[in-house]
């Protein structure tokens, strides 16, 4: 596990060091300005705690560092379902509080501490198991036909399922937006035929723009109403009933 690596210091990619450490400093001036501009009493606690979670960061990508790769590559299945035990806490341990402001249940929080986001953990594990199952599948066998390119778009879809079943129980479609373009970027570089690929992205612009089209026709023209699964066009009902 040890020792078959390079040293951790000549594995540091220094080009990646000042931009991360830049949008570090940026992330605790945005949490600075906004919570002194809403919550000013509690500046110091939330700074405070943010700068920890820096350092466990730091302290982890320092500890992975000193791991063999093909050892992490063995670790993923594992990283993949621990990613996903903890997104379901967020539906138990929650702040109302939290819930009541954004609606979403994306937080651990125990009594008045609000912990962590599991997303965050599991957008890595994602990545890794996303990976690894592209990875698996091109050793297995050379594609050859278009039906292998269909079959590894499905097995992309059934990991992606879970992780899409929970944030919709969650309610956190910012995160599920980011979760789709992980997806996306890894069907991208997977060698999947474009003749799959533009199909498929000329329905989803379509079905955005059916939904743009029904949330920005005037209410006058139709009524549509999410949640209550209602759709209602007056110029029906003023066929049926003209008086």
């Amino acid at each position: 596990m040890l020792g078959q690596n390079k040293s951790a210091k000549g594995s540091i990619d220094y080009a990646i060091i000042l931009p991360v450490s830049f949008l570090l400093l940026i992330g605790l001036l945005s949490i600075f300005v906004a919570v002194s501009h809403d919550f000013s009493q509690n500046v110091v606690p939330v700074i405070f705690q943010q700068v920890i979670w820096i350092l466990v960061g730091i302290l982890f990508a320092f500890l992975l560092m000193l791991f063999n790769k093909r050892f992490l590559w063995t670790l993923t299945p594992f990283f993949y379902i621990l990613g996903l035990a903890l997104m379901v806490l967020p539906l138990i341990f929650y702040s109302p509080q939290l819930y009541a402001a954004t609606g979403s249940k994306n937080w651990i929080t125990v009594g008045s501490m609000t912990l962590f986001q599991p997303s965050e953990f599991m957008k890595i594990a994602y990545i890794l198991a996303m990976a690894r199952l592209t990875v698996w599948f091109q050793r297995k066998k050379e594609r050859t036909q278009f039906k292998d390119d269909w079959k590894l778009l499905g097995l992309y879809l059934l990991l992606s399922l879970p992780v899409m079943i929970l944030l919709a129980l969650q309610k956190d479609f910012g995160t599920a937006l980011v979760f789709v373009a992980i997806l996306a970027g890894m069907v991208l570089i997977s060698g999947i035929s474009w003749w799959i690929i533009l199909p498929i992205l000329l329905f989803f612009l379509l079905l955005v723009g059916i939904l743009l089209l029904v949330f920005l026709i005037p209410e006058e023209r139709i009524t549509f109403k999410m949640g209550s699964q209602h759709l209602s066009v007056k110029s029906h009902f003023g066929l049926a009933n003209p008086l």
